[in-house]
């Protein structure tokens, strides 16, 4: 690894725990840069804005969490991969709570600027069609394997939410719980 690709690594795992705690507008190059420990004009080196930065972590993190999906996908069985992947949504809300700050934010930033609008849509899109695969294999209904996909992931966002706010809330029985509803209804 080149010292290029570690400082900007560097700077992009700063970003990642600045802009999940502080959020986008409260955050500044300056706190990332004091982070990272690099100068705040290496910031601007790789990355035009504080805004490109953000979407970059996104992408990245997204990028990570689709190899973990594609890795259970080779390693599960077919019947058991509805049930992996929301374990392993589950267990990423309690290993690394930061993920789905950051989210929140994305989406709060998508309903505000027109910019990252887009970038939204197609990171939900994203994320119900990972999801909707799993679900139409198991209902050979792809309509009703998007709509439950919608539902799941709206769920699951909620449940983090939960979590998050509330330290004690049982996530692990909600998440058993949306579990059978989804089989259940996937079933029918």
């Amino acid at each position: 690894m080149s010292k290029s690709t570690s400082t900007k690594e560097k700077i992009i795992e700063a970003a990642y725990k600045i802009l999940a705690e502080r959020g986008l507008h409260s955050s500044s190059i300056k706190d990332i840069a004091s982070e990272a420990g690099v100068a705040p004009g290496l910031i601007h080196y790789y990355f035009a804005s504080k805004e490109e930065l953000f979407i970059t972590v996104i992408e990245l993190k997204l990028q990570k969490y689709r190899e973990l999906r594609q890795n259970l996908s080779l390693t599960a069985e077919p019947s058991n991969l509805l049930p992996a992947s929301v374990r392993l949504l589950r267990d990423r809300v309690k290993s690394d709570p930061n993920w789905y700050r950051l989210r929140y934010e994305f989406y709060s930033e998508g309903l505000k600027n027109p910019e990252i609008t887009e970038r939204v849509a197609t990171f939900l899109e994203v994320s119900r069609n990972g999801t909707s695969e799993i679900i139409e294999e198991i209902t050979g209904n792809s309509s009703e394997a998007k709509m439950i996909s919608a539902i799941l992931l709206s769920c699951m966002d909620g449940l983090a939410l939960q979590k998050i706010m509330n330290p004690d809330f049982d996530i692990d029985g909600a998440y058993d719980l949306l579990m059978r509803m989804a089989l259940y209804v996937s079933e029918k």
